[in-house]
């Protein structure tokens, strides 16, 4: 919804149907406490300023998790890379 501005476009990029995304929207609103998601005129969508906030602290999320796997990635690598030397 974020990205394509109506949950017909959130519901195909996810292969979900819009019902489902709908519904899915709701059901994350109703776990947060507020809603995530509203109708914005004809077949748009938008996020509540509490989505935006909740999208917002989840991208952060996903980087700091993305940087820790890559070290450790990294940290795999150089020990696979060691156990290849020692054979």
């Amino acid at each position: 919804v974020s990205e394509g501005g109506s949950m017909s476009r959130a519901a195909a990029r996810l292969a979900v149907s819009e019902e489902a995304a709908w519904e899915r929207a709701a059901d994350l609103g109703r776990v947060l406490g507020k809603p995530v998601v509203v109708e914005a005129g004809g077949e748009g969508a938008a996020l509540t300023p509490f989505g935006r906030a909740v999208r917002d602290a989840l991208a952060q999320t996903l980087d700091a998790f993305a940087t820790l796997v890559e070290a450790e990635t990294r940290r795999l690598e150089e020990r696979l890379a060691g156990l290849s030397d020692e054979a």
